[in-house]
């Protein structure tokens, strides 16, 4: 594809979405939704924002189990990259800030691009598995609506096919034999970036940073609804992190924005909140994530000890893979 049509698409993707977001925001009346905002409580709100760091912090416990059997990089690196790639996400288009991750994982810890790819598929998974776990107390919760099933379901079948599909690659290509290829190498790195997938002890720990970081987007959901005055159902946090997560399948405009506002007030909406309220609920919950996460995501950047250099790798990467 040449760069152009990459231009273009991305400019299509930027526009598409602030016409998404600019027509929900004209449904919601947008007085009445200056109104609600402004009346806000700053408190939960606060709290909100604070979780952020906190689920962060999870995330990175997580790709640090993910990335040891390739090498044994420090937590504190591991968080101040995994904030980098969040602020780029919500700058660049097309999910951008994950390259600046893979870019910085490559050059100062020696982490090859397959590598990095099988850990970073093990995190969708993984995130999937902990969606389809708070998503799966719904039916317990109020009846489901149709697109909330429909939408359940391909999360479920995408999870388990991912998660199948790494342990075959895992299985029959996991070793690269003396003098291998560059694809050869590339996919035994893949396999050794997803390996805490196929063994008990990572795997758990990796569900559970995983589901403690799902269970502080739970709370946010609640803080920030509190914040704004709305009526606390059961329902709403599961939904809206489940429409959330659906909305985000695909590469969207920097920031994730208008389709970020239309899964959460949709979500909302089927709760039984107006418009505005819903409107209000978007735009307050996408907030308390962009803003922190792109300030402090930008000063860790900027402040980055010896940025542009490669720092020395705690472990060695191997050439050849040694499954043990």
């Amino acid at each position: 594809m040449s760069r152009k049509v990459k231009r273009a698409g991305r400019w299509i993707a930027t526009i598409g979405a602030t016409a998404i977001l600019v027509y929900l925001v004209w449904r919601a009346n947008p007085s009445a939704l200056l109104t609600q905002l402004a009346a806000a409580e700053w408190w939960p709100l606060l709290l909100a924002l604070l979780l952020n760091f906190l689920q962060v912090w999870l995330k990175a416990q997580r790709l640090r189990t993910l990335l040891q059997p390739v090498q044994d990089i420090p937590l504190g690196r591991l968080y101040r990259y995994t904030m980098i790639g969040y602020a780029g996400n919500n700058v660049l288009p097309m999910r951008g800030g994950d390259v600046m991750r893979l870019a910085l994982l490559r050059q100062r810890e020696s982490v090859p691009v397959g590598a990095f790819v099988g850990a970073f598929s093990a995190e969708r998974l993984l995130d999937g598995a902990s969606v389809v776990c708070v998503a799966a107390v719904l039916p317990l919760l109020a009846p489901l609506p149709g697109p909330a099933r429909a939408g359940l379901a391909i999360l479920v079948g995408i999870t388990v096919l991912g998660y199948v599909a790494l342990l075959l690659i895992a299985a029959r290509w996991g070793r690269a034999p003396e003098g291998a290829g560059r694809v050869r190498r590339f996919i035994a790195d893949l396999a050794r970036g997803g390996r805490a997938l196929r063994k008990p002890a990572p795997l758990a720990s990796c569900m559970g940073t995983s589901l403690g970081a799902i269970a502080c987007e739970a709370l946010i959901v609640v803080l920030v609804m509190r914040g704004l005055g709305l009526p606390l159902v059961a329902a709403a946090a599961p939904l809206v992190i489940l429409f959330v997560n659906l909305a985000l399948v695909a590469p969207n405009a920097p920031g994730n924005l208008g389709a970020f506002e239309a899964g959460a007030a949709l979500a909302v909406t089927l709760c039984g909140v107006s418009s505005t309220g819903a409107m209000a609920f978007a735009l307050a919950y996408h907030a308390v994530h962009l803003v922190p996460l792109t300030l402090v995501g930008a000063i860790a950047y900027a402040t980055m000890p010896g940025r542009g250099e490669r720092s020395v790798s705690l472990v060695p990467t191997p050439a050849v893979e040694t499954d043990r």
